[in-house]
Order: structure tokens, then C-alpha cells, then sequence
């Protein structure tokens, strides 16, 4: 099982319900949605023999790894992001956080309820 981090680009950006489904398909594999784009892609992390099977999902164009630059302005910021993402999916789906003493943000409203494993994104947007 090897996890690794890539960016999954949709075909229709725009289409929110897609988005979700892809979501929800790398949840089921036990993946991470560690941050979504504004420009509507995501960046996932999954195990690699999954790759194949994301690619072949009809709503994805674009399925390629990711790395960051360890001397990259915004690399904290980012991993910040992406640790609370996974902390939260982690949460949802009942795991325990090693050290897990500080409240991991989470939803309380009956109609926001999602599928397991998946929690809402934050969208950033850089200058």
C-alpha cells in the first residue's frame, strides 16, 4: 500500500455534483480529499493501484501526481491544510487521532450530512 498525494481534474469543473461523486469515490477507497482547487479540480491522496480506477471515472479528465516543494512559499500552509482535511476525514470515519486532545472541526447541522468519510472542503484561492 503505497499512499501518494495527485491531482484529479474533472471535465466540467464547474459541475458541483460531480465533484462530490469523485469525492465520494476516493473516500470509498479509503482516500483523502486533502484540499479542493478553486479552478474546481482536487488534490486527493489514495493508494496507488487505485489510480487506474479514478482515471476511468466519466467525469475525470486528468488524474497526475503531486509533490511540493519543501522551499515553496505557501508548502506550511498547505500541509497545514491538508493535515486538518485528513484529520477531519479520519474523525467522520470513527478513527482514532493519536493525541487527538484538541476538538477536530466538525458539522452539527442535520442537513449537511454527507457520505462517510467525506467532509466539505475549504477553497482557497492565491494571488
Amino acid at each position: 500500500m503505497a499512499l501518494q498525494m495527485y491531482i484529479v481534474q474533472m471535465k466540467n469543473g464547474e459541475n458541483d455534483s460531480e465533484r462530490v461523486g469523485i469525492a465520494e469515490f476516493i473516500a470509498g477507497i479509503h482516500g483523502f480529499i486533502l484540499m479542493a482547487t478553486s479552478a474546481g479540480s482536487l488534490i486527493v491522496a489514495f493508494d496507488d493501484q487505485f489510480a487506474d480506477a479514478v482515471k476511468a471515472l466519466p467525469a475525470v479528465d486528468f488524474v497526475g501526481g503531486v509533490s511540493l516543494n519543501p522551499d515553496g512559499p505557501l508548502v506550511e500552509h498547505l500541509q497545514r491544510l491538508f493535515a486538518q482535511n485528513v484529520a477531519s476525514q479520519l474523525a467522520e470515519r470513527g478513527a482514532q487521532i493519536p493525541g487527538q486532545d484538541v476538538q477536530v472541526p466538525g458539522r452539527h447541522a442535520p442537513q449537511d450530512q454527507l457520505p462517510p468519510g467525506f467532509r466539505p472542503l475549504r477553497w482557497h484561492k492565491f494571488d
